[in-house]
């Protein structure tokens, strides 16, 4: 995520005092529709209810260190298995720009937003 600040670290540190665990994360903007195999909606979930977690996530190092311990399966990320371990993640303000750059489409948006800054 080549747009991190300093804000967000400082947050993650702040959140992470109360479970040990703490994740940026940002609200979803658009409808979300659980499908089934064959792409029938059957749910539209709550967008008050959704985040997308984002970097950075913070813990405690013992914490984490059980947390893989105990790790199996696929993972998308360290508060994934975090989560599956039984503890508490607490979610914390992201920021919208703090976009991760995976795709070309990623790319052409990080540009837009490095030229604005």
């Amino acid at each position: 995520r080549p747009f991190l600040t300093a804000k967000l670290i400082e947050d993650g540190l702040e959140a992470a005092v109360e479970t040990g665990a703490a994740a940026a994360a940002v609200a979803v903007k658009d409808t979300i529709k659980q499908v089934d195999d064959s792409c029938i909606v059957r749910k539209t979930l709550q967008r008050n209810m959704l985040r997308i977690v984002q970097t950075p996530q913070v813990f405690r190092y013992d914490l984490l260190k059980k947390a893989y311990e105990l790790a199996s399966g696929e993972f998308t990320d360290d508060a994934g298995i975090v989560e599956r371990a039984g503890y508490r993640v607490k979610l914390y303000h992201g920021e919208y720009q703090n976009i991760k750059v995976t795709t070309p489409e990623d790319m052409v948006a990080a540009e837009i937003i490095a030229k604005g800054r």
